[in-house]
């Protein structure tokens, strides 16, 4: 009997001891892996945020430094650009004059070449002359007797016109044509810088021109009714070359025996006039 009731206290002892030591055992297991978990998930959110929050700040810090770095450089250099090209603030080179002859940009000056910007750019005894067709800056070489004069240049279609052009001693090119019967107005005209045309007039003849000694290029084309060009035998100079041709009635043996007598007539070409070669 006395054994039995030993054997009944050691096992309620040991399952005592067995409770008392699984409670003891596994809540502070439970509450550490608790406490992990929690202070890993706070630290990881912490960290997270912290990260999320530089990120933020460093895209902010470089697109705001790019963006500003751009803008300073762009607005920089075209600052610098339009001040280089204003040629009103900079000048220009020996041969170049600054114009402005666009109407878009109120500041679109720029520097132009030009043949000369001075007397001593020109040949012997020519003087640097004005050519104002379009912002009266351009400068060309010519003689004195036009000193004082804008050389332009004149397109005329028709007789009226030609009338109402007043006296023109000097010019930069003269262009006639259409319902053109006379030339007696040009009676003044000594020099054309550039080209003398006379393309497709009712003109029999060149009467008028008695008087032009100097000119650039000489084109006489498609006249059918001109049959004498003796009003050009005072011209004394022909400086780039030309073409006479396709004036079917004017005899080609009269432009070739003028041509002859003035300095660069050779260097006009000929062709397809009354008995001569086709062009």
């Amino acid at each position: 009997m006395g054994t039995r009731i030993l054997v009944v206290v050691a096992s309620l002892w040991l399952v005592v001891a067995s409770l008392w030591l699984a409670a003891c055992g596994s809540e502070p297991v439970s509450t550490d892996a608790d406490a992990t978990g929690s202070s890993a998930t706070v630290n990881g959110s912490s960290d997270s945020q912290t990260s999320t929050t530089n990120q933020s700040t460093t895209a902010a810090e470089s697109t705001t430094e790019i963006t500003t770095g751009t803008a300073a450089t762009s607005s920089t250099s075209l600052t610098t650009a339009a001040e280089d090209d204003d040629c009103t603030k900079m000048g220009c080179g020996e041969l170049q004059v600054c114009s402005c002859e666009c109407d878009i940009i109120p500041t679109c000056c720029g520097c132009k070449q030009v043949q000369c910007t001075a007397d001593e750019h020109c040949p012997a005894g020519d003087q640097c002359l004005y050519h104002g067709d379009d912002d009266g800056t351009d400068r060309v070489c010519g003689p004195p007797l036009c000193a004082g004069s804008n050389i332009l240049s004149h397109y005329i279609y028709s007789d009226s016109m030609l009338a109402n052009l007043g006296e023109v001693i000097c010019a930069y090119k003269i262009w006639l044509t259409g319902d053109i019967t006379t030339l007696t107005a040009l009676a003044p005209l000594t020099y054309v810088h550039f080209e003398l045309e006379v393309i497709g007039t009712q003109a029999t003849s060149l009467a008028g021109l008695e008087n032009l000694s100097d000119v650039g290029d000489l084109v006489i084309r498609d006249n059918v009714d001109l049959t004498d060009i003796s009003a050009l035998a005072g011209l004394k100079t022909i400086r780039f070359g030309g073409k006479i041709d396709r004036n079917v009635n004017l005899p080609t043996a009269e432009i070739e025996a003028l041509l002859a007598e003035i300095e660069g007539g050779d260097s006009v070409i000929v062709c397809g006039n009354l008995d001569g070669l086709p062009c």
